[in-house]
């Protein structure tokens, strides 16, 4: 049987990383659509080359700052 703390810490890992990839998802593909428009750059480049790096770091910020956003949300406990 799985405790109710265990279950609580999955429960808030799951949520935070979905948010967190979600959201990177989102913000890399606007931060390349914005480059590719600046620059006239290939798309695929542009992916690797912006929304990569942009995905990386919106995820290490999530992760970091997130779980202290949603619980003063009350999404988790």
């Amino acid at each position: 049987m799985i405790s109710q703390d265990t279950y609580r810490k999955i429960r808030t890992s799951m949520i935070v990383i979905s948010l967190t990839f979600g959201t990177g998802v989102f913000w890399a593909a606007v931060a390349a659509g914005i480059v590719r428009y600046i620059v006239h750059s290939d798309e695929d480049r542009t992916l690797l080359f912006v929304g990569g790096p942009v995905f990386v770091l919106y995820c290490i910020w999530c992760v970091a700052r997130l779980p202290d956003m949603l619980r003063k949300a009350g999404y988790i406990e």
